[in-house]
């Protein structure tokens, strides 16, 4: 982000005429830690002392920027338009330019640079999740861009993504190569690390995906979908191809998709915060939920827009890991009010960190990814 945008947005939070704190209503920080600076408004505040430099940057600031879990629910309420959760990413490249990324994203951003994820495993273990016997085109005119969380975390997922567009019949294939989208990077201030862009970065995958012939490039995790279908472009690196979140392709083929099977169930559905409120996508998976037969969907009183984050996102899951479980938790007690059984989502993260906490706190609510409801369902 630009200086003079930033202090345009640093401004607009500040002016006397907009403080209104309508985003201290719904921030997970403040609410786990009740302390001012780790609220939407208070961290503002700090930027705007950093940049007329009456703050000196310091390991305090950088705490206060880092355990924020950049749910971009303060945009979403936000009546000037101010962004703070990008005024908070700026700040921790800032922050990180004059040495104060802590260690621990630092080791990450690194391990991104030589072996392509932020998992810390080696980049030849990539494609470990392939199920036994699949066999892929060389080239399709769709790619299939698994992701860091899918291939190293969620390995389960992944392949039955696979699964599913297989018994779709949709002509697919995977990239040779694929590296990191790049997403960890930006959201924890580290757009270089240790010699590797994230622009570079991008370059590679896109080169990737004109080696396989393809039009289209579906994705299952919301963070490289915001990567692929936002950052790119921002970076100056537009992608010639279709991106697409997993679920907008599954909406758009619904015909392809069988659901003949299961009982009478109902459900609830979490928008994970990069696939909502970062990129608007709302409206597709209620759509393939609520066309299933048996299945009836409630919602949170928190949902689309106004959704709670589940913890885990903008390296939150990693800095933080007992708070994040308590964000979780509140989701997740959410929930359950609604009488839901299940709770699905549609991101390997959310997946991930509420199945774990729902599992660790014995809520006694299934959480599963909307792929996998629907290979369950498959007649």
């Amino acid at each position: 982000m630009r200086l003079e945008e930033l202090r345009t947005k640093i401004n607009a939070c500040m002016s006397s005429s907009t403080a209104c704190g309508l985003c201290r209503t719904q921030c997970p920080s403040l609410e786990l830690w009740g302390v001012e600076s780790r609220a939407p408004r208070g961290r503002m505040a700090l930027c705007a002392h950093l940049l007329r430099g009456d703050l000196p940057p310091s390991n305090t600031v950088a705490e206060r920027m880092f355990s924020c879990v950049l749910c971009g629910n303060c945009d979403a309420v936000c009546p000037v338009g101010a962004g703070p959760s990008r005024v908070i990413e700026a700040a921790r490249e800032r922050l990180r330019e004059r040495g104060f990324l802590p260690p621990k994203y630092g080791e990450r951003g690194g391990h991104v640079a030589r072996e392509h994820n932020p998992y810390l495993e080696p980049h030849a273990s990539r494609l470990s999740w392939l199920p036994p016997g699949l066999h892929l085109p060389g080239k399709a005119p769709l790619v299939y861009f698994a992701g860091c969380t899918s291939s190293y975390r969620e390995k389960e997922l992944a392949g039955k993504v696979v699964e599913l567009l297989g018994r779709m019949g949709l002509e697919f294939t995977l990239l040779g190569d694929e590296w990191c989208c790049g997403s960890f990077l930006l959201r924890t201030g580290q757009g270089e690390a240790d010699g590797a862009t994230v622009e570079g970065m991008a370059r590679h995958n896109l080169e990737e995906v004109g080696r396989r012939g393809a039009r289209e490039v579906v994705v299952n995790c919301p963070g490289c979908y915001r990567a692929w279908k936002s950052d790119y472009p921002e970076l100056g690196v537009e992608p010639e191809v279709g991106v697409l979140h997993l679920v907008q392709l599954l909406d758009r083929e619904r015909g392809r998709l069988r659901a003949e099977r299961g009982g009478e169930v109902r459900v609830t559905y979490h928008d994970p915060c990069h696939l909502g409120r970062h990129m608007g996508v709302y409206e597709e998976p209620r759509r393939l939920l609520s066309s299933l037969p048996g299945v009836e969907l409630v919602e949170m009183p928190r949902n689309r827009e106004n959704s709670w984050c589940c913890g885990s996102g903008g390296g939150f899951r990693a800095g933080y890991p007992d708070a994040s479980k308590q964000v979780a938790k509140r989701r997740l007690e959410e929930a359950r009010e609604t009488g839901a059984q299940v709770l699905v989502t549609a991101c390997p993260f959310c997946l991930r960190q509420l199945r774990e906490t729902a599992e660790a706190f014995g809520l006694g609510l299934r959480v599963v990814d909307l792929v996998e409801f629907l290979l369950e369902r498959w007649g």
